[in-house]
């Protein structure tokens, strides 16, 4: 909701309305609680004169109040912002720590690891099917190849990476 006050206090004072409401008509001009009318008048937002508000100064102060909170929220979104960054990444560094998640470098250089194996392994394949094939008559190729097949992916399996 967004009130002129310095319009309605001229409005109010221009009609001869009294400069002084009650802590009611407080809560009515301002569209906030009798708790909210309270915690204002605590921050000295609010100015009272024995059981009543002023007028005048209170809307001033509440004006001044309402830019002062337009204009730190952007302010106060960045902050939102970057807290929440920091925490995002304090979230991977305590995974990290806990070895819940692994850094790039480390995949990095595990999945060169694994490329060294399999190729290694699938050369070493071309090199003994040869081999293996001799002798062999046609219907027992494919179990051979089986075999093989076999054997480079228990290497694979077996390697130390």
């Amino acid at each position: 909701m967004n009130l002129d006050f310095e319009k309605m206090a001229a409005e109010a004072a221009h009609a001869g309305t009294a400069e002084k409401l009650s802590g009611k008509e407080m809560t009515e001009l301002f569209g906030i609680t009798k708790g909210r009318v309270s915690q204002l008048t605590a921050q000295g937002i609010f100015v009272r004169q024995g059981s009543d508000y002023l007028l005048k100064p209170s809307v001033k102060n509440y004006l001044q109040l309402s830019k002062t909170a337009a204009a730190s929220a952007p302010l106060m979104k960045a902050k939102l912002a970057k807290a929440e960054a920091d925490a995002r990444k304090a979230k991977c560094e305590a995974d990290l720590a806990e070895g819940k998640t692994v850094s790039l470098p480390e995949v990095e250089a595990t999945v060169a690891k694994i490329a060294v194996t399999v190729r290694s392994a699938l050369l070493n394949f071309k090199n003994t099917l040869p081999e293996r094939l001799q002798g062999v008559t046609a219907g027992e190729i494919s179990q051979v190849i089986d075999n093989e097949i076999f054997n480079v992916l228990t290497i694979i399996h077996n390697a130390k990476i």
